[in-house]
């Protein structure tokens, strides 16, 4: 029992506890209020079904409906694994009380994601507590080497014959997903998973100018488009940007009989016409890939690295809905314009290939090369002085030499605190941002369609979290680098989970870099202002003509390299032109040093103390990775229709400035600008000089394959091999006057493999020559060997002990028009 005397006393412990219960209740309630969800609903939609190729980003559209108050926060999706640090795309939502938002989130999965959850995160919430409102989406992961196909039509079943179809290269497997017009991506990254994509029958003028420049950018970059034709040819042509259409529409007609597609897939139609036909005239940069009684039927423009194809019928209705041929079909059709490189893993995408072996450049710092000489002898010289003469006079003078033992070590402590502080005010104390940039150039009238990747590494000099900010609407994925010296770069391990907030600036919020160490990430967007003017052509074993520098930068030690050769062009200003003049006639096709070694090998060698430049050393590792083996020019991961010159700059300044706030930062920066030119072919006398046609493999044989500057080759212990050279649509045509072939090898072979060529008439393998050798083959009836612009070979091994590879190529000649 209490004393009456503590009555206040005594209760104040009661009162204290009464109160903080009090407080906590009132701070726990506007969370469980929020808890409850002020009205939020979410609808997440995944594009192509959840179907999402490796390491390519999938569109999530989201549908956000508020029926409470006023509410703000982000819409998120959350990637992670088990050991690895969580990455969070997101993207901030404001939705006041009755509004209604489609919002796309573009995310990144991982190759063994099966599910991924959508959440609703109002503002003020810690990142680990619990969203107003989730929704699961089913994520489908396809491997690299399957066709995928989407299509946009107005009805019918033909479209159904892309699913399942196999392709005599290495896609033996296809899948078909939905998509619409109000769904297709207003971002070229989002239409990556893609390798063709069909409309026809529906009426593109609703398209909004982000999707029509998201299809322009696809296309440029190796996508291929197919346009249907039929009754709503116009309509299907309406909205698509002139810079993708092949044909002008004239009119259209009613055919009985489908003859030439007959032959094109090997089958009979036994639908019964009449079938509705769109005409058209192909436009100077298209080509007729199939026509009946000139009438165009099929027909073919190139976009930068990709294609666009007419058809006159739609594909969608007859005689395609019912027809045994329809496959067939689309297979002849695809598999010039859609093989698989024979050099890369079935399940490995190139973009991340190279993106990981950009580490060495990215992790090449200025930081690290040792002081200079001007400050290191003066420091040395002023220590020497100090710790010896000048000590020893003034213990001489105060007559305590016994004092040495103490003094000595203390003016080494005190130089080598000095040096230190000296070191870390010049460098140490800053933050280091190294950024490593590639454009992508598009030729002559594909400006706004320039791909950049940027690749930036954060070097920190303690432990920090750190906020980037990136100007612009960009998409920022984590990057694992290769040989990293500073450890781990990737978000492993621990720290707060890195979120990615996508829109206009885009951040990137928790990147935890440890002391001494670099974290790093990637940039991709496109970017308007970068572009090149080229016009070239060949004039025997010369490629002429002149290069523009279209954009608003200078470039500097611009280059234009084919296979082993190479033209300097000096510095380009903007607007500048330059003169090409070329020789491609002695092109070796053996292995040979990879670009970066040719281009600086003079640099190379220069005499230094580490080695040659820091700037050479970057140059050339971001060349290597760009370039070098399969991912090369001339590899067969870039074996697509058309040939040219590589064009290589460096500009002045990078794309994308990265900002840190309230940081000093040092920034260091290299931008590669390149991308191939095209050849121009007119009416009249072609000369194609050996090794501008680079060979594709036709057989699933990469283990025995080569790998050079110039393209692939074969092995020693291969047993049977056959390849194709195609040449560029434009010159499918071309009256061949004269064929040869040309050998070569780096070593063991004195005298080539058994050579065969397809002669297209009889339909059977013919010796190429049986004296043939290492060098120039001429072949005789050459015209026999050509159909459609395609050359056939194939190279019987029957010693397999070889000590070298041997590699071909082709030289033609012949008149077009």
């Amino acid at each position: 029992m209490r004393s009456p005397f503590c009555a206040f006393r005594c209760y104040l412990p009661d009162l204290w506890r009464l109160m903080a219960l009090v407080l906590l209740l009132s701070a726990l309630l506007p969370l469980a209020a929020s808890a409850q969800g002020p009205g939020i609903s979410l609808a997440p939609q995944a594009l192509y079904n959840g179907a999402v190729k490796y390491g390519e980003w999938l569109p999530i559209r989201v549908r956000l409906e508020n029926s409470g108050a006023d509410v703000r926060g982000r819409v998120q999706v959350r990637i992670g694994s088990a050991g690895q640090r969580a990455v969070t795309h997101a993207q901030a939502v404001e939705l006041p009380r009755g509004a209604r938002k489609d919002v796309t989130l573009y995310v990144l999965p991982n190759t063994f994601t099966r599910r991924v959850t959508v959440e609703f995160v109002a503002d003020g919430q810690p990142r680990d507590g619990e969203p107003l409102r989730q929704a699961e989406v089913a994520v489908q992961p396809v491997p690299n080497i399957r066709l995928v196909s989407a299509a946009i039509s107005g009805g019918g079943e033909g479209l159904d014959a892309l699913a399942g179809l196999k392709l005599t290269s290495r896609r033996n497997d296809s899948l078909l997903v939905p998509l619409t017009l109000d769904t297709l991506p207003e971002r070229a990254e989002g239409l990556r998973t893609l390798d063709v994509l069909v409309i026809t029958g529906v009426d593109t003028g609703g398209l909004a100018p982000a999707q029509q420049a998201a299809l322009t950018e696809w296309v440029t970059l190796g996508g291929t488009l197919v346009l249907g034709g039929g009754p709503n040819a116009a309509r299907t042509l309406t909205g698509v940007p002139g810079a993708l259409q092949p044909v002008r529409l004239t009119g259209d007609l009613a055919l009985e009989r489908l003859t030439a597609l007959e032959q094109v897939a090997g089958e009979p139609i036994r639908v019964a016409g009449p079938f509705p036909t769109a005409q058209g005239v192909p436009l100077p940069e298209s080509s007729v890939r199939v026509e009946q009684e000139g009438l165009p039927l099929v027909v073919g423009r190139r976009v930068g690295q990709g294609t666009v194809l007419w058809l006159a019928l739609d594909p969608a209705l007859s005689p395609f809905d019912a027809w045994a041929g329809a496959g067939a079909f689309w297979a002849t059709l695809l598999d010039e314009i859609a093989p698989y490189p024979f050099d890369l893993p079935p399940d490995v995408s190139p973009r991340q290939m190279s993106s990981e072996q950009i580490g060495y450049a990215l992790t090449n710092l200025p930081s690290l090369d040792l002081p200079s000489l001007r400050l290191l002898v003066p420091l040395l010289l002023v220590y020497i002085v100090v710790v010896g003469p000048l000590n020893y006079l003034v213990l001489r003078w105060q007559r305590r030499l016994e004092l040495g033992w103490i003094t000595i070590p203390v003016v080494t402590l005190l130089f080598s605190a000095g040096a230190y502080a000296i070191g870390f005010q010049l460098r140490g104390g800053d933050v280091i941002i190294n950024q490593v940039s590639t454009i992508q150039l598009q030729a002559n009238n594909q400006r706004g369609a320039s791909y950049v990747r940027s690749f930036v590494g954060i070097f920190s000099p303690a432990r920090r979290d750190y906020s980037v900010e990136l100007p612009g609407d960009v998409l920022v994925s984590a990057l694992n680098l290769q040989g990293n010296p500073f450890g781990p770069d990737s978000p492993a391990g621990g720290g707060r989970e890195l979120l990615i907030l996508q829109g206009q600036p885009t951040t990137v919020q928790g990147l935890s870099v440890n002391q001494w160490s670099m974290q790093s990430f990637m940039v991709e967007s496109v970017d308007p202002t970068a572009a090149v003017e080229a016009a070239l052509s060949t004039h025997g074993a010369t490629i002429v003509g002149t290069i523009k520098n279209a954009s608003n930068q200078m470039w500097r030690d611009a280059v234009l390299a084919e296979g082993s050769q190479f033209q300097r062009l000096g510095d380009l200003a903007p607007g500048q032109q330059a003169e090409v003049r070329l020789d491609v006639g002695s092109m070796r096709n053996e292995g040979g040093p990879p670009l970066g070694w040719l281009l600086f090998q003079d640099r190379v060698n220069e005499l230094s103390r580490t080695g040659p430049p820091r700037d050479v050393q970057s140059k050339q590792q971001i060349l290597d990775a760009i370039f070098s083996g399969p991912l090369g020019p001339k590899g067969a991961s870039t074996s697509v229709p058309g040939i040219g010159p590589l064009f290589i700059a460096w500009a002045d300044a990078p794309p994308l400035p990265v900002t840190l706030p309230d940081y000093r930062v040092s920034h260091v920066s290299t931008t590669l600008v390149y991308g191939r030119l095209p050849l121009r072919f007119g009416d009249g006398e072609v000369n194609l000089p050996a090794g501008l046609v680079t060979p594709q493999i036709e057989a699933d044989g990469n283990r025995y394959l080569c790998y050079s500057p110039r393209g692939p080759g074969l092995a020693p212990d291969f047993d049977k091999m056959s390849m194709s050279f195609r040449l560029p649509p434009e010159l499918h045509d071309l009256q061949v006057s004269e064929l040869a072939l040309h050998i070569s090898s780096d070593g063991g072979w004195f005298s080539p493999p058994a050579v065969q060529m397809w002669a297209w008439e009889q339909g059977a393998w013919v010796s190429a020559g049986d004296d043939l050798q290492i060098g120039r083959n001429p072949v005789a009836e050459p015209a026999r060997f050509v159909r459609d612009g395609v050359i056939r070979l194939q190279a019987v091994n029957e010693t397999r002990d070889r000590g070298g590879c041997i590699y071909f190529d082709i030289a033609v000649r012949g008149v077009k028009g």
